[in-house]
């Protein structure tokens, strides 16, 4: 299986201005693929992308632009003809700069700064951006009510599932917190309706700003000239509270609790580079005061048929319920 991938990277190289000297598998067994080319400038990385053409060519034209502007993302080396990507056999393929550095562990403090400020330069640098017009545009901009509404439903219907079989463990964790997490994201919702939120989508929608969607250990590394923001797969329009709201509830999950003094360091750690408004920051707050946590744990067994440690479960409801008392002062009456 190796060698038939090695074959297949020569194959594509074959369309770039480049001989490769080494080719190396970093990632496989599945269609999106990994290779470190060795060549006499220097590594590079190709990848075999997963999405369709449309869709890909929204997030490889915004690498390319962000790029171009000298943030810090993986430059795309261009194929012959000036070609951002290759299609070989129905498949996406494209070529990116080798960034030399080391990941990011989001669960040591100095790395965490670091992190925070890589994905706020991230944030601010991708302003502007304006896809080409043949491709799928990805924006959730003004979503937000809609995403809450149905994950609410999914809730609702899961409670009843759990209902059914409530002998099982897991789903007696669910039954005994399914209301009190309804009502908390009922709660989010009315605050969201009632908060700042469109007047930021509009800002946003007028700056054409990108949210990287899945930043956190793995999709940073720290480099010499600072932090380099990868994977930008599955990057789309959005408030950058997107991405902060899933680092904070990652890093309270990994600490076992909500601390305010870690939730105060992570925002001004972002707003050294990116300053947020008032307003804005309590539209953060309300996102993380629904219950993401508790949803996203709770669709393995109940969405995706996924058995899990009902610890699993019971522990995202300590957290979800430890963060209420955090963030209802900065929120405001909740």
């Amino acid at each position: 299986m190796s060698s038939d991938l090695i074959g297949l990277a020569r194959r594509v190289a074959a369309n770039y201005n480049l001989k490769p000297k080494s080719v190396e598998v970093i990632q496989g067994g599945g269609i999106k693929t990994v290779w470190k080319i060795g060549t006499e400038h220097g590594p590079l990385c190709l990848k075999r992308l997963r999405q369709p053409v449309d869709k890909a060519s929204f997030s490889i034209n915004a690498q390319n632009y962000m790029a171009q502007k000298g943030v810090k993302v993986p430059a795309i080396i261009p194929a012959k003809g000036e070609k951002l990507f290759v299609m070989l056999e129905d498949q996406l393929f494209v070529m990116y700069q080798w960034v030399t550095g080391r990941d990011l562990n989001f669960e040591k403090m100095s790395d965490l700064e670091q992190g925070l400020y890589g994905i706020a330069e991230f944030h601010r640098g991708s302003a502007g951006y304006l896809p080409p017009e043949n491709c799928r545009i990805s924006s959730k901009l003004g979503r937000w009510p809609q995403y809450y509404n149905s994950v609410l439903g999914r809730l609702r219907d899961w409670k009843k599932a759990a209902g059914a079989a409530a002998t099982i463990p897991v789903s007696r964790v669910f039954l005994a917190n399914a209301d009190h997490f309804i009502n908390l994201g009922q709660k989010a919702e009315a605050l969201l309706a009632s908060s700042p939120y469109i007047d930021w989508v509009n800002q946003v929608d007028r700056q054409k700003n990108l949210c990287h969607q899945d930043y956190g250990t793995g999709n940073a590394v720290l480099t010499s000239k600072g932090v380099y923001v990868i994977d930008l797969d599955g990057v789309t329009y959005d408030l950058p509270a997107r991405d902060l709201r899933k680092i904070i509830n990652k890093c309270m999950g990994n600490a076992g609790r909500w601390d305010i003094k870690l939730l105060q360091k992570i925002v001004g750690w972002y707003v050294r580079v990116n300053p947020l408004t008032p307003n804005q920051l309590r539209v953060l707050y309300i996102d993380l005061l629904f219950p993401h946590v508790f949803h996203d744990t709770a669709k393995n067994p109940f969405h995706k048929n996924k058995p899990i440690d009902p610890a699993k479960l019971a522990k995202s409801v300590r957290l979800e319920l430890l963060k209420e008392k955090v963030l209802a002062p900065l929120i405001g009456r909740i």
